[in-house]
């Protein structure tokens, strides 16, 4: 179903609840529980007040635990039909040698890396929020201003009123403190420690990162060719330096999950950060 779609709370518009041609799968669980059920059966051109309450532990606190209620019109609505799986199939996805078989060899491979990178983002976030909660440390307000504005910067790209917007503005803002005692923190360690990013981790990641492109070569060469591009591969590898340096000494729990589970769109500060 593709909505257009206003939202308020308590009769007052809010933050990021307006917006049109928004896809929606029902079913998938992707947005407010209770949203995509009332959408079941809507015909193209047909408007609906939805009445919703956002979970306690949502993301943006000014929201958490509220009733709201959207106004939706559905503008298109369309129901998913699934190909045959032959080799024609194959074909419409570049795979011209090896048939189904090859096929099905790439989509595991894809899927293993998706699963693995996602991996690797929750335990990051899981230990990051463990240093946070075991370390009170007073951020200077310069550079929380200094990482807001870049926050804010970026978010304009899209949202161009969005300082405005003081609820959104006070959200990005907690998050840039975050973001800041977080760096002071791993800078900390990573001095404490004297670690460097590897040259051979460096290069390993960015050949990681090169497996998703169609001319992995290419993407190689692009990368190498600006310093300030192989800084931020140095820095991703300089984290997880620092990630399993903490886990070290760590107490791990560990929990099977689906592959469903595991690859659902976080909530909370990690959704952001990703």
């Amino acid at each position: 179903v593709t909505l257009d779609f206003t939202g308020s709370v308590d009769g007052e518009p809010c933050a990021g609840g307006e917006g049109k041609a928004m896809p929606v799968v029902i079913g998938s669980g992707s947005l407010v529980p209770g949203f995509e059920e009332q959408l079941i059966g809507i015909k193209e051109g047909e408007e609906r007040s939805l009445n919703v309450e956002f979970p306690k532990d949502y993301h943006a606190e000014d929201l958490a635990g509220k009733k709201a209620l959207f106004e939706v019109r559905a503008t298109e609505v369309a129901e998913e039909e699934l190909p045959e799986i032959d080799e024609s199939l194959a074909e419409a996805f570049g795979v011209t040698e090896g048939g189904l078989e090859k096929f099905r060899e790439e989509i595991h491979d894809n899927l293993s890396r998706e699963a693995d990178d996602r991996l690797a983002i929750v335990l990051r976030d899981a230990v990051f929020q463990a240093v946070l909660d075991k370390n009170e440390i007073s951020v200077p307000a310069a550079l929380v201003s200094q990482e807001l504005n870049l926050l804010l910067e970026t978010a304009e790209k899209e949202q161009p009123d969005i300082r405005n917007n003081e609820e959104v503005v006070a959200m990005y803002e907690k998050l840039a403190e975050r973001r800041v005692a977080l760096g002071l923190i791993l800078a900390e360690i990573t001095e404490k420690e004297k670690m460097m990013p590897d040259a051979e981790a460096v290069e390993q990641r960015l050949q990681q990162l090169a497996e998703t492109y169609e001319d992995p070569s290419a993407f190689v060469e692009w990368y190498k060719a600006d310093r300030k591009r192989m800084a931020d591969i140095e820095a991703q590898v300089l984290e997880s330096m620092v990630v399993d340096k903490l886990l070290q000494d760590a107490t791990i729990s560990e929990k099977t999950v689906s592959f469903q589970e595991l690859v659902k769109p976080a909530t909370g500060e990690a959704e952001k950060e990703d």
